[in-house]
């Protein structure tokens, strides 16, 4: 799976010992570091742990585990906004357009100006793509203002205004 614009990446780890999942990430031990970082995430409860082992069960292309570990993560913590828009993710790369709105839909109610402007990009990308040009531009402008740094949204801003 790769999981375009969205930084599906390992950040949230914290290191605990050599042998952690991030060790093992570093490693390829893909498998390993799944199961490492569940284990982890079982016994701590840590919502960023159960991140962690959907981006890994992602570049397994294990979809199923994906979802789980995303549900569990999000269930322990409900404004996990990186969780949210990798959800997002997950489900438009799966054709699942109404949850992947969802999902980004709530990942724009981030305090944080940078996810909330990643989660507006990713909905006026797929308005854009639905050919809806005044939501996909009015989504693009919404992104550009949260988060001025995204070039990426100022750059939706054209092909919205333009249709291209």
């Amino acid at each position: 799976w790769i999981l375009g614009l969205i930084f599906f990446h390992f950040s949230h780890c914290i290191e605990s010992d050599t042998r952690d999942g991030l060790t093992l990430i570093r490693e390829g031990k893909i498998e390993e570091a799944a199961q490492a970082f569940l284990e982890s995430a079982r016994a701590t409860g840590s919502a960023a742990h159960y991140y962690n082992a959907a981006l890994a069960f992602s570049e397994l292309g294990q979809s199923d585990m994906v979802v789980r570990a995303l549900q569990a993560s999000i269930s322990h913590s409900p404004t996990f906004w990186d969780a949210w828009t990798n959800f997002g993710v997950f489900f438009q790369q799966s054709e699942e357009l109404t949850l992947a709105m969802r999902c980004y839909s709530v990942a724009a109610r981030s305090p944080d100006p940078h996810r909330q402007g990643l989660a507006l990009y990713n909905i006026g990308a797929m308005h854009l793509r639905a050919a809806d040009i005044p939501r996909a531009h009015a989504a693009f402008l919404a992104a550009f203002r949260a988060d001025p740094s995204l070039a990426v949204a100022a750059g939706g801003l054209g092909a919205g205004y333009w249709g291209g």
